[in-house]
């Protein structure tokens, strides 16, 4: 009896080993196989957004050449009628390009976004380096005049804002002390870029400056809402030239809106015609509309007042003195 019942308890432990292995074994096999499942669909993912990206790449790329040659068409182009025409096509086809860039940058694997998206293997000593590098580059071009804006998505306190909560405070605030040094030079390039506009302003009474800007002012004022708003000069007088946007002497150009599109637009204009258009007080709440510059006085266009607006080249700077 005592060696059936040791017999049974033999045979017990090894059913339960058994069925220990069994389960672990099924664990393991679940967890590889799940494991294998995901690799797969990363694998296809990866597949599926790098083919997605290359058709963008190539959809930008035609949009490019389309935007091209409708810029030569305005160009080209003489009558204003004509040219508003062209202007909506590639006003049009300009904010489809825009959109497609965007969609763009954020895919793109080097984007803010996309350096959060595999968390647990973020390597936040390389990436505090990274930005680290790049913000020194930054303020070294800035000391050396040689900084352009480029696309948000790179710039490194953009970057910054979106994985500043998984790096190390001391990482943190290196960086932090990086970034108000570019702060404190783009500052002052302001006041240098300011006092040039001003220079060019008050030698020329015919040369206006416009902000780079997407839109314009929206102003309730006589039966308009809408402006685009150019800063001008009159016998040392800041003030804002209110023009409404659907004015027809705006369709003969194009505008630098700030974000890459006509960047390589300059943002004076030569503009004739409103000598002899009042200066007007403007109430105080409506001061902060005016991108550039504020002033108490500004001239308002009306959309029967015959105008003429053009760019403004350096080389024709001396011919348009008066």
């Amino acid at each position: 009896m005592v060696k059936k019942s040791k017999s049974r308890k033999y045979i017990t432990f090894g059913i339960v080993l058994l069925i220990l292995f069994l389960i672990a074994s099924g664990i393991a096999f679940f967890i590889h196989n799940q494991n294998k499942k995901e690799a797969e669909t990363k694998t296809r993912n990866f597949e599926v957004e790098k083919r997605e990206r290359e058709n963008l790449k190539t959809e930008i790329a035609q949009l490019k050449e389309q935007e091209k040659e409708l810029k030569k068409q305005f160009a080209n182009t003489q009558t204003l009628s004509e040219k508003k025409l062209t202007k909506e096509k590639l006003t049009s086809l300009q904010n489809t390009l825009f959109d497609k860039k965007e969609h763009w940058k954020n895919s793109a694997p080097t984007s803010a976004s996309s350096v959060l998206k595999d968390e647990k293997n973020l390597d936040k000593k390389k990436l505090a380096n990274s930005l680290k590098r790049d913000i020194k580059k930054q303020l070294e071009d800035l000391k050396n005049g040689t900084w352009e804006e480029g696309d948000i998505q790179s710039d490194p306190a953009f970057k910054f804002l979106f994985v500043r909560h998984y790096l190390d405070e001391k990482d943190c605030q290196e960086i932090a002390d990086l970034l108000a040094q570019v702060q404190e030079l783009h500052g002052i390039k302001r006041e240098q870029e300011r006092a040039e506009i001003d220079e060019k302003l008050s030698n020329n009474p015919k040369l206006f400056y416009r902000s780079p800007s997407p839109g314009g002012v929206s102003i309730e004022w006589k039966d308009m809402k809408e402006f685009y708003c150019f800063q001008g000069k009159q016998n040392g007088l800041d003030f804002s030239l209110m023009i409404p946007k659907n004015h027809p002497a705006l369709n003969n150009v194009l505008f630098n809106n700030g974000w890459g599109v006509n960047s390589e637009i300059g943002n004076f204009y030569l503009i004739e015609g409103v000598d002899n258009i009042p200066m007007e007080s403007i109430p105080p709440a409506y001061h902060g509309s005016s991108p550039k510059y504020n002033s108490s006085k500004d001239k308002f266009v009306g959309l029967k007042d015959e105008i003429s607006v053009n760019y403004f080249q350096e080389r024709e700077r001396e011919r348009t003195l008066i």
